[in-house]
């Protein structure tokens, strides 16, 4: 009994501090409630809304507002604007560069995908890993795919080549040659092409998929390196037409064949 009296004491000592906390935190609370309240109704404020109105739908979109508000409040150093003027100057130049060089080369300029280096991705040995060139491949290969979609039936067409639904293509193998290491700070430039042997391939009358050499793409890809000014890294791949309803590989239709067809004689005409 003298136990439990005991422990009942030590609860209820425990209790007593936890107790007078929350009324502190509490009191913290209300205060910063009642600021937020007189905020949203200063007319000045960038969190003013108007009675009667809704807030911002997306968190972005209310940071973004807030960002600006402040922004203008606060005049930017004008050694500030200098700096970020020549840097966007300097990125503005090395994009022309880049895109030049690979449009050249015969890329499909709908398969670009831009991609600045960050400093997590190196490796203990001070380069980007090879893993993350993989992965910037994939990238620019789905943007790629996805600007077919959008050739062939719009965004809805784009969203199912993306999600695996209906006809769209399925990574069969790829091989990465590394040339040149890249670091940080840079930004890379991505860029896909089919062969000109699958282009050249006259379209079968069959639609059979057994021996029939639309059903595979071979695929050419590259890495340029603004930094470095040259390719950095090479690729080559093979993608298949596959059905995703019916899990099978399978010929792609006409019109498909007239999209990559088309966008080959305009990269042609560029080179």
């Amino acid at each position: 009994m003298l136990r439990q009296l005991g422990r009942t004491r030590t609860l209820a000592q425990i209790g007593g501090p936890c107790t007078r906390r929350q009324q502190v935190l509490g009191a913290r609370h209300s205060s910063s409630s009642k600021a937020l309240n007189a905020a949203i109704q200063d007319p000045s404020s960038p969190l003013h809304r108007p009675s009667g109105t809704q807030g911002t739908a997306h968190r972005e979109v209310y940071d973004k507002s807030v960002f600006e508000a402040l922004a203008s409040a606060t005049p930017e150093p004008a050694h500030v604007s200098q700096l970020r003027s020549e840097l966007d100057a300097r990125k503005k130049v090395d994009t022309e560069v880049a895109c030049a060089e690979l449009l050249k080369m015969g890329f499909d300029e709908l398969s670009f995908w831009e991609q600045p280096v960050m400093w997590g991705d190196q490796d203990m040995f001070q380069h980007v890993n090879n893993v993350r060139y993989v992965r910037w491949f994939e990238c620019s290969r789905m943007k790629w795919i996805e600007s077919l979609g959008y050739e062939l039936g719009g965004g809805p067409k784009a969203l199912d080549m993306c999600q695996g639904r209906g006809v769209s293509l399925i990574l069969k193998s790829h091989a990465v040659k590394y040339t040149r290491p890249v670091t940080f700070p840079d930004t890379i430039l991505v860029a896909h092409k089919p062969y000109d042997d699958y282009l050249a391939t006259p379209v079968p009358s069959s639609t059979s998929v057994r021996g029939n050499p639309l059903t595979q793409i071979p695929m050419k890809a590259v890495i340029w390196s603004y930094g470095q000014r040259r390719i950095v890294t090479e690729s080559d791949s093979v993608l298949v037409w596959y059905d995703y309803d019916t899990l099978a590989k399978c010929v792609p239709g006409k019109d498909m064949l007239s999209i990559l067809h088309r966008r080959a004689k305009i990269s042609g005409q560029r080179a």
